[in-house]
């Protein structure tokens, strides 16, 4: 489950990933895409193997008014 939802609004690193020292940016999150996690069948579909996967978020950006996807650790916190 992600943990930001459409309509969020949300400070963000829009270069860098997760280091500290890049400055940040607030947008409003338009689109989440991704669940938290994929299942792929095994040999045996009663038993489906689940593998973790990152959420994306779409932002429009407050100051610029363009949206761009972002991994879920470009995400500092909601605004």
């Amino acid at each position: 489950m992600s943990e930001y939802k459409k309509g969020d609004k949300v400070e963000y690193r829009p270069i860098g990933g997760d280091s500290d020292n890049v400055s940040h940016s607030v947008g409003e999150v338009v689109e989440v895409q991704g669940s938290g996690a994929v299942s792929i069948f095994s040999v045996n579909p009663a038993h489906p193997l689940t593998f973790p996967q990152d959420a994306k978020y779409t932002i429009r950006n407050d100051n610029t008014g363009k949206a761009t996807t972002y991994q879920e650790k470009n995400i500092v916190s909601k605004a």
